[in-house]
């Protein structure tokens, strides 16, 4: 779907102020444009799918329709059958081809059904990497009154790898200090602090206390 392109957008729309005093309009330009080329290729696929499954469709309802003419016009010539009775399996017939080429209208609905039971089954059968659970490793004190180091901090979102979040961030703040983050959309800001609390783990160096 549109979602994830439609959500950058207004980010960006949103925040186009700072976007434009940090001169990031090319870059989140070039993510809008990655979003969109690959919507383009799963739209693609999709589409040659559905229009196969139509294509397949339409061929056997209509090779049903000429069968039967052809095996009504047979038994007539060739057997003592009654042409009420002919008309009767034809009508059938005929119903049948019009359920099954209606059908098509319910395929899209179907495979979008298909790709939400395929994101709930991945979120049902995922095994978080941080066990919230477990009573192992160290675990802090009551008194947390301790200044906290960011070491060159590397961290990339899991739904988004590719893309670096934090860079190797060096940042101590000490016990009762105030210190203010500032940076565009996207930088890394609630990043920092969804780190502190460990929602996620970094990829590389350390977040500590001295």
């Amino acid at each position: 779907d549109y979602g994830k392109a439609g959500a950058l957008a207004e980010e960006m729309l949103s925040a186009i102020r700072t976007v434009t005093s940090f001169g990031g309009q090319d870059k989140l330009v070039e993510r809008y444009g990655n979003e969109l080329e690959y919507l383009r290729i799963h739209l693609q696929k999709k589409a040659l799918l559905i229009g196969i499954v139509f294509a397949a469709l339409h061929i056997v309802g209509y090779s049903l329709v000429g069968g039967s003419l052809w095996f009504s016009g047979w038994l007539l010539e060739n057997l003592d059958i009654k042409f009420s009775n002919i008309v009767g399996a034809g009508m059938c017939s005929a119903f049948a081809t019009l359920a099954l080429l209606s059908g098509n209208a319910d395929i899209e609905n179907v495979g979008k059904a298909m790709e939400a039971a395929k994101l709930i089954f991945n979120i049902i059968d995922m095994v978080p990497t941080i066990d919230v659970t477990c009573d192992e490793g160290i675990i802090p004190d009551d008194d947390i009154s301790y200044s906290i180091k960011f070491n060159d901090v590397k961290f990339a979102y899991p739904s988004r790898p590719d893309i670096q979040t934090l860079n190797g961030l060096n940042l101590s703040v000490a016990v009762g200090q105030s210190i203010g983050v500032v940076g565009a959309s996207g930088s890394g800001k609630s990043t920092i602090v969804k780190l502190l609390q460990r929602f996620y783990d970094i990829k590389s160096g350390e977040v500590c206390k001295y």
